[in-house]
């Protein structure tokens, strides 16, 4: 975990910002314990809205999603968003393509059996193409999600599509 995200979240609270949280799963590790670990070091000191689990090939061997069945790594995702919805509001950042990759079909109503949303990362557009900011013609169906909650384009741009607070987000890895 960053060692500096309670500073950084108190900073942006005193702002007035409200935030989100980025959690990038380990998969060798308990689904459980690990969304517990979130909610102890940072949800007790602050109010946090989604915790947004990061679904993303994994440089490390031991929090790599493959070896798994694609089952049991939708009951895997299952158990940590279960575990946020004790607190927050679950949501998935990830593509189409790589939730096809860990999950196959298993979790194709994963959104509805959830309630979570997704936040579309658009960086696999052919050719480095960047849609407009208010365009999402080039979205693919996933997880049982007919279109994004929010659309990450190439680079660091967001635009959030859930309301119309001033949004930060901590990231957790």
């Amino acid at each position: 975990m960053d060692p500096n995200v309670l500073q950084t979240i108190g900073h942006a609270m005193a702002a007035e910002f409200e935030f989100d949280i980025y959690v990038e799963l380990c998969r060798g590790i308990n689904a459980t314990s690990q969304i517990n670990l979130v909610h102890s070091k940072i949800s007790s000191f602050y109010p946090i809205y989604f915790v947004w689990m990061k679904v993303e090939p994994s440089s490390n061997p031991e929090c790599s999603w493959e070896g798994y069945s694609q089952s049991d790594n939708c009951n895997f995702l299952k158990e940590a968003a279960q575990a946020i919805n004790t607190r927050n509001s679950p949501g998935v950042f990830s593509t189409a393509r790589i939730w096809k990759q860990f999950f196959g079909s298993s979790c194709d109503t994963f959104a509805t059996d959830i309630g979570a949303l997704n936040i579309w990362s658009n960086y696999e557009s052919s050719a480095g193409r960047v849609n407009s900011p208010k365009s999402f013609d080039d979205y693919v169906p996933f997880g049982g999600w007919t279109s994004p909650g929010i659309k990450k384009l190439v680079g660091s741009v967001t635009i959030p599509l859930l309301c119309g607070h001033k949004a930060w987000h901590a990231l957790v890895e």
